[in-house]
């Protein structure tokens, strides 16, 4: 697990396959971060301020010069430092 500087920017419900293989909705998050000296794929497990996620997908994002700005994570929270148990 890599420690990454982001911010959360939206939250919205995908379709997606539980645990039984049936269809339902899923709540996904968009984590925005920069670019850090390791790489990020999808599966890998990060940590912000905000929480720690699993990466479902990395999306870079290019400047007009073809310059890496940020990445756009889809990502599922597993771990909130908010929350009460």
């Amino acid at each position: 697990m890599g420690t990454i500087k982001g911010a959360l920017v939206e939250a919205k419900k995908a379709l997606g396959m539980d645990e039984l293989g049936r269809l339902v909705f899923i709540n996904t998050q968009v984590l925005v971060c920069l670019p850090s000296v390791f790489s990020i794929m999808a599966g890998d497990t990060v940590e912000s301020s905000s929480g720690i996620y699993e990466v479902k997908s990395v999306n870079p994002a290019y400047s007009p010069r073809g310059e890496l700005e940020f990445l756009e994570c889809d990502v599922t929270q597993l771990f909130d430092p908010g929350a009460r148990s």
